[in-house]
């Protein structure tokens, strides 16, 4: 759910409370989005360990090498801000 500043900001003006509520919430759920990319890039290990588990795998020794490659990182923080979320890392990393 992508919601922008204007969008947030629009929503405040005038007297109604559901709209702000609704635009308060909408912003929250983004904050949380984003934040959670943030930690899969800071910790890439940690985001293909989570796809590899709910796929039913383990991480291989080449899950490193996924992790420390600077294209999937940044494809990570891209598809968060494009909002596409990444796909489940099968056969890359387990």
């Amino acid at each position: 759910m992508k919601i922008s500043l204007e969008d947030i900001q629009s929503a405040f003006f005038g007297d109604d409370v559901p709209r702000k509520n609704i635009a308060l919430r909408k912003a929250h759920d983004e904050i949380q989005r984003l934040q959670k990319a943030l930690k899969d890039v800071t910790n890439p290990i940690e985001y293909l360990r989570r796809h590899a588990e709910a796929d039913g795998n383990k991480l291989n020794g080449m899950a490193y090498s996924v992790a420390s490659d600077l294209h999937f990182v940044q494809k990570i923080a891209r598809d968060a801000l494009d909002m596409s979320p990444p796909p489940p890392s099968k056969g890359k990393a387990s």
